[in-house]
Parts: structure tokens; sequence; C-alpha cells
């Protein structure tokens, strides 16, 4: 009897032993997996902050040109009217 009772303690023992490990490996793969998530959105959200400041340097650069334009225009239209 005893024999047994201490087979079946054993058995519980081991079983409990391979369910922490389960659980420890499953924690450890799921953070993992977690942080490599979060690294690849803060990457993406890094390209995208890059991508809308360039947009935004570009829209001054095309309003200055713009504006660059319209004053050429206004000359090329004087010196039209003078001629």
């Amino acid at each position: 009897m005893k024999d047994i009772g201490s087979m079946i303690g054993y058995l519980i023992t081991a079983i409990g032993g391979l369910i922490s490990a389960i659980t420890l490996f499953y924690k450890a793969f799921s953070s993992n997996k977690q942080n490599t998530l979060t690294n690849m959105l803060a990457e993406k959200d890094s390209e995208i902050r890059q991508k809308a400041e360039d947009m935004e340097l570009y829209r001054k650069r095309w309003l200055k040109v713009e504006k660059e334009n319209d004053r050429l225009k206004k000359k090329l239209e004087e010196l039209e009217n003078d001629n």
C-alpha cells in the first residue's frame, strides 16, 4: 500500500512538473512573440512618423516653389505688358 501511495505521489509530482514546464515554455514563447510583435509595431510606427515628416517637408517645399512660380509669372506678365 505504501509503495502504491509513493508511486502515485511521484506520478502526480512528475505530471505537475511537466505541466509547469509546459506553462513556462508557453509563457516564454508567448512573451517572445509579443515582444516581436511590439517591436514590429514600433518599427512601423517609426516608418509612418518618418513618412509624415517627409511629407510635411515636401509640402513646405511645394508651397515655396508655388510661391516662387507665382512671383515669376507676375514678373513675366509685367515684362510682357511693358513691351
